[in-house]
């Protein structure tokens, strides 16, 4: 927890995924450490989703001296196209200058093809619902790469109305295997200029081997910095 706290406070927000805690005091326990750190943050959470009795929940986390959450809501999977339907939240800064729309997936990797072709269609419902609103990137476990994914090959998402900012020789997986499953996409049509994008590496950050770091998560968070 205390490492995940750490991280979380290098940045004024974070997607949050697979809560699985029913209780909601594991997220509650999480903000309070970060907080612990001096610096106050928030939290927005989606509905517990998924087609059988295992459940999981996206978050976003935010400082709350930078962003201001506007309106969110759960993708409506009329079609069951996604194992977790993806949540979507709409943030803007205090002054009014930027605001921008995060759509957060963490995909079934049996079908992380057919859902990463679909996020177009999160991103249809999250411009009918942001009317105007360029700033809209797509970010999560897409498990695209390895055996789940070709990440060379064609997709919905990767035509010229999106960019993949990290890119596919990122390795975002704390296993020894090198798989970029972790992404962030941008509109294309986004005026905001992209300063910085990476992966966040705890295991060098914090001096862990390997067997540590799979105790703090399986992933490497992946980020972007903007200015505006």
């Amino acid at each position: 927890m205390s490492i995940l706290a750490n991280i979380i406070s290098h940045f004024d927000i974070v997607a949050i995924q697979e809560i699985r805690d029913i209780s909601g005091e594991a997220i509650e326990d999480l903000e309070a450490s970060v907080d612990l750190l001096g610096t106050d943050y928030e939290y927005i959470i989606g509905p517990r989703v998924g087609r059988t009795t295992y459940k999981e929940q996206y978050a976003f986390m935010y400082r709350k001296n930078t962003l201001i959450p506007k309106d969110s809501f759960t993708f409506d999977d009329t079609s069951d196209l996604f194992e977790r339907e993806p949540y979507v939240a709409a943030f803007s800064t205090p002054n009014g200058k930027f605001d921008f729309v995060l759509i957060n997936i963490h995909t079934d990797p049996d079908y992380a093809g057919q859902e990463i072709n679909d996020l177009t269609l999160a991103v249809d419902a999250a411009q009918t619902k942001f009317q105007g609103e360029s700033d809209i990137l797509v970010l999560g476990d897409f498990n695209a790469d390895c055996s789940y994914f070709d990440e060379n090959g064609t997709s919905l998402l990767k035509t010229f109305e999106f960019d993949w900012i990290i890119t596919n020789d990122i390795d975002t997986n704390v296993a020894l295997t090198s798989c970029t499953y972790d992404r962030i996409v941008l509109l294309s049509e986004s005026q905001t200029v992209v300063t910085n994008a990476g992966v966040y590496n705890f295991s060098n950050e914090y001096g862990l081997n390997h067997e540590q770091a799979k105790d703090v998560s399986d992933h490497y968070p992946v980020y972007v910095r903007f200015v505006y």
